[in-house]
């Protein structure tokens, strides 16, 4: 600790100092050499794998793919693995876990993403390998790690549905029935249904049904872009309430690291919504650039960059229940004070 003291309190025989501490400059380098378009400012060592749960299938079968990046270095620059994968195949969004720790050399783990395939067309296709460019520290130079390229052989499949184990089995006609033992209502002789006016009314329910319908699918098909994105972004400001009060809720007795997962969630959310974005422009600077461009006040524009520095930081470093609360109010007072200015 440096400085010196700057003013004195004496009360009750006891010195209090007021000091402060001597002033830091830190000098950063910017990357050398020429980027690649697959580097998103990584920094460290990694090493890039992939396993697949099979390589024949037959069509309508899943399969299970997994991607995992190792090492250590800034993984939170690390963007989702994309294949480009064929129109006929189903892929689900990727199952994320992680596993992190801080230690002298930085952060260190792994992360792993697991795709669900499944092939809906029989044929031969090759799949190719999925890359991304790294600053190594050790060798001091831009570096690539890739998966290896690989075949699926997919088989015509079975036209048959397979149900699960909760589907409910169907009565055949020589099935044996229950007895009902209750009273049942006919109808009296007298009693005049048909040509009532009840009768007209449910001969002409069907209509009227149908005549509301075409009137909301008009409605709806004349909503310009402008009303369809209005509405988008009326819903997710509703969706953001609500799940800052159910972060809120679960307080303490949750983890604090589940309540940074929820907390993050909602704010890309927001952000994709609210600046027409997608998941990969979900970078601090560029939201910060969307927010210049709509003229939105400097103090709105620090508040979110200082949000989004304690929720990365807080991902890979531990962090007290207290901050965590502070920072959900941060949040929330963010959402309230730009609602209505994007």
């Amino acid at each position: 600790y440096f400085g010196r003291a700057v003013d004195q309190y004496d009360f009750l025989n006891s010195s209090y100092f007021e000091d402060y501490s001597n002033a830091e400059e830190i000098k950063v380098n910017p990357i050398p050499g020429e980027k690649p378009e697959n580097f998103y400012g990584m920094v460290g060592d990694f090493e890039l794998t992939h396993t697949i749960s099979k390589t024949k299938t037959q069509a309508n079968r899943a399969i299970e793919l997994k991607v995992k990046v190792s090492g250590s270095g800034n993984f939170h620059h690390f963007q989702d693995p994309s294949f480009l994968f064929p129109e006929s195949f189903l892929v689900s969004d990727p199952e994320y876990t992680e596993n992190f720790q801080a230690t002298e050399k930085g952060i260190e783990g792994n992360a792993e993403y697991t795709f669900v395939i499944t092939p809906t067309k029989e044929g031969q296709y090759s799949i190719l390998p999925y890359s991304f460019a790294y600053y190594s520290l050790v060798e001091q130079k831009i570096k690539a790690v890739t998966t290896e390229a690989f075949t699926i052989d997919v088989t015509k499949g079975n036209d048959v549905a397979v149900h699960g184990p909760e589907a409910q089995t169907e009565f055949t006609e020589d099935d044996i029935r229950f007895i009902h033992k209750k009273d049942v209502d006919f109808f009296q002789l007298g009693e005049q249904f048909f040509g009532g006016l009840f009768y007209y009314l449910l001969m002409l329910a069907p209509l009227g049904f149908a005549f509301i319908f075409f009137i909301i699918r008009r409605k709806k098909s004349k909503q310009t872009d402008e009303e369809l994105n209005q509405q988008a972004q009326k819903t997710v400001r509703k969706t953001a309430v609500k799940d800052i009060k159910q972060i809120k809720k679960q307080g303490k007795s949750a983890d604090p690291k589940e309540n940074i997962k929820q907390l993050k969630a909602t704010l890309d959310d927001y952000l994709m919504t609210h600046l027409k974005v997608g998941r990969s422009g979900l970078s601090k600077s560029n939201i910060l650039s969307l927010l210049n461009s709509k003229a939105i006040d400097q103090s709105l524009c620090d508040q979110f960059a200082t949000i989004w520095d304690k929720i990365e930081m807080a991902q890979f470093a531990p962090m007290s229940s207290e901050n965590v609360d502070q920072l959900i109010a941060e949040t929330e007072s963010f959402f309230k004070s730009i609602n209505g200015k994007i």
